[in-house]
């Protein structure tokens, strides 16, 4: 449209030069138009204003996916881009001196914007979860089939597990989990023979709690979106045991183990900085004693062989994460 006002104002110019009525005065204005719409023509520019409220005049070049590409070199050689998740609006073809209101008729507005990825950066995270936990181990075939039974019910349990990441950017952090697993069974009427002969009967039972503290390494993998994250992860640690135990008569246990995990998660967002998790952990863990206390008495009891403790286990929970808005803040510069 420009151009073709220049055209018709340069055409009236030039015939006017070779008018004998020339105006002098009407030359000069002539001119003084023909520089104006030159100026205004090669001046006018794109204008995208980020999430955060800065404006980058710019050349709008092309729209390639999430993402705006764009020059600001009069060349027009170095393109830069800036994505979707970044930009609240912007505007083609600005003229110098407007004033620059972005109204939903002037601009072109994302009205749902996707989840800002930026979000997920560096900064901490925050999860609580709850879920099943199963101990692999076998139990000895030797048993009596009761026993058996008992064994097995005693292997599931529940989970409850606490973990905390600091993300030092989108794909990787450090951290800490903490589980609480506990199981529980009991067996009446059980007949027992005594050391001095004779027989009782009465009861056995456990209630087994397992604390367990990991040191853990993240990965992370956000999609597109920002609304789902995989997160693989490795740790190591401490885990202590601890069985309240009846055996005819009371008895603790207590122990403790090196221990190892794997464990892979996904997040799916339900706000910008609550997400929905979902996982599985497998840890393993071999007690190689027992603390035992019964009445007064104290005894360490020594585990050697298939009498070892394996505590390894699989555990399947779900809960929720949380990503500090503090850490949400945008950085200054959006594109590259």
């Amino acid at each position: 449209m420009h151009f073709a006002s220049l055209g018709a104002t340069f055409h009236v110019f030039i015939v006017s030069l070779h008018s004998r009525r020339m105006n002098r005065n009407l030359i000069f204005i002539g001119f003084l138009f023909l520089v104006l719409l030159v100026s205004i023509d090669s001046s006018a520019q794109d204008r995208i204003v980020t999430s955060a409220g800065d404006t980058i005049s710019c050349k709008i070049e092309t729209i390639e996916g999430r993402y705006i590409i764009f020059t600001q070199n009069e060349n027009r050689e170095e393109k830069k881009k800036i994505a979707f998740d970044l930009v609240k609006s912007y505007e083609k073809d600005v003229q110098p001196g407007t004033m620059f209101f972005m109204e939903p008729a002037e601009a072109y507005q994302f009205a749902n914007p996707p989840i800002k990825t930026k979000n997920f950066g560096k900064g901490f995270m925050l999860g609580f979860g709850l879920g099943y936990s199963y101990r692999l181990a076998k139990a000895s075939p030797n048993m009596p089939q009761e026993l058996k039974d008992y064994i097995q019910k005693l292997k599931s349990g529940i989970t409850v597990k606490v973990d905390a990441a600091y993300f030092f950017g989108r794909y990787f952090g450090i951290g800490a989990k903490y589980y609480l697993t506990h199981s529980q069974n009991r067996l009446e009427n059980v007949l027992f023979e005594l050391n001095g002969g004779g027989y009782q009967v009465g009861e056995v039972s456990d209630n087994i709690n397992i604390h367990s503290i990991q040191f853990v390494v993240t990965s992370r993998v956000i999609n597109k979106t920002g609304k789902f994250h995989f997160l693989p992860a490795l740790s190591a640690g401490y885990t202590a045991y601890q069985n309240n135990a009846v055996v005819l008569y009371p008895v603790k246990l207590t122990s403790g183990t090196f221990s190892m995990g794997v464990h892979l998660s996904t997040d799916f967002a339900l706000t910008d900085n609550l997400f929905a998790m979902l996982g599985v952990d497998y840890t393993t863990g071999i007690l190689s004693y027992y603390n035992a206390e019964y009445g007064t008495n104290r005894d360490r009891i020594t585990l050697d062989g298939d009498t070892q403790d394996n505590l390894t286990r699989v555990e399947f929970w779900g809960g929720v994460r949380y990503y500090f808005k503090s850490v949400a803040r945008p950085k200054r510069q959006y594109y590259d």
